[in-house]
């Protein structure tokens, strides 16, 4: 979880573990506040590749801002402590996401690379203005920043989250801080319009001069007939707003057929980069380094299915 600029090491081998989920409770209907109390810029998105340690998540789980050392931290909904570690620098928090109480809403939110923690694993959160603890930067092992994100657990239940997940529920909250939260996601929104155009927003900062870092061509919408196997891949077109990208499938498939579609982005800025394998993430998010072609691979990929129309 270090920043995105640290210095490419060896190749890291595909593992496959998952590391994404689609969604969780409340997702794009819930209203979650910003966990400081001023917008610092992101620098490391949420699924977006990054050219790091082999020690470090890529794509990105979660999402940094750059916030000074010892910048106040705020819960970004009420609920209860789960998890505390000093060592660790970290804070779990399952949120009460329909306020009834009860611990079983299944959204966390992740803290990391915290300093001077002010809360104890069981505290109750029942307020959104009192901190619960400062940034920091690991013990000087990375430079400070706030690593934070919004979590689920498994099936398994294993007493802490297991998956990251898109930051939907800042949509609906915060229009103009991270522009209703698709600043802090790699690739986000995506939407099925007017019953035949797969669109989305996808958005890369470069690591030096901060400008959109996709190219022409390196984002794509992979698509296929429900109930088939193969995937065919589309160029997607940029337009039609800021960041957005799009295919039009409707000269493809028929009206009232089933539609299976994803969608994978390039960081075109580190493509390139000599001993660098792992350059693009896919929207579902999956994996900790996906396959660059789905139809090559036997592993299970997230995907949409809507109705041609």
């Amino acid at each position: 979880m270090g920043l995105s600029f640290l210095a490419s090491l060896p190749t890291m081998a595909i593992d496959y573990t998952q590391k994404f989920a689609p969604t969780t409770t409340g997702s794009g209907t819930v209203n979650l506040a910003l966990p400081t109390a001023d917008v610092w810029d992101v620098i490391s998105k949420y699924n977006q590749p990054r050219n790091v340690a082999s020690t470090a998540t890529n794509p990105h789980q979660g999402t940094d801002l750059i916030t000074p050392y010892g910048t106040n931290v705020y819960p970004i909904g009420r609920g209860w402590v789960t998890y505390v570690s000093n060592s660790e620098h970290e804070v779990d928090i399952l949120l009460d996401i329909n306020g009834d109480g009860l611990q079983n809403d299944n959204a966390y939110v992740r803290y990391d690379h915290l300093s001077n923690i002010y809360v104890t694993q069981g505290s109750v959160i029942s307020s959104l203005v009192m901190p619960i603890a400062q940034s920091g930067d690991e013990g000087k092992r990375v430079g400070a920043h706030l690593h934070f994100g919004v979590m689920k657990q498994d099936s398994a239940n294993t007493g802490r989250p297991d998956y990251w997940v898109r930051n939907e529920p800042f949509y609906r909250t915060y229009p103009f801080e991270y522009d209703n939260g698709k600043k802090l996601d790699f690739i986000s929104y995506s939407t099925w319009d007017s019953g035949k155009i797969a669109a989305f927003y996808a958005y890369a900062y470069d690591d030096t001069y901060g400008y959109n870092a996709i190219d022409d061509g390196d984002a794509v919408v992979f698509h296929r007939k429900s109930g088939t196997n193969a995937w065919a891949m589309k160029t997607a077109t940029f337009g039609g707003g800021v960041n957005r990208y799009y295919a039009d499938l409707s000269s493809i498939y028929p009206v009232g057929t089933q539609v299976d579609w994803m969608v994978r982005v390039v960081r075109s800025n580190i493509k390139n980069e000599p001993g660098l394998n792992y350059y693009w993430a896919f929207h579902n998010p999956k994996f900790a380094q996906p396959d660059f072609n789905p139809s090559s691979t036997s592993n299970q990929f997230e995907y949409f299915t809507n109705t041609r129309q």
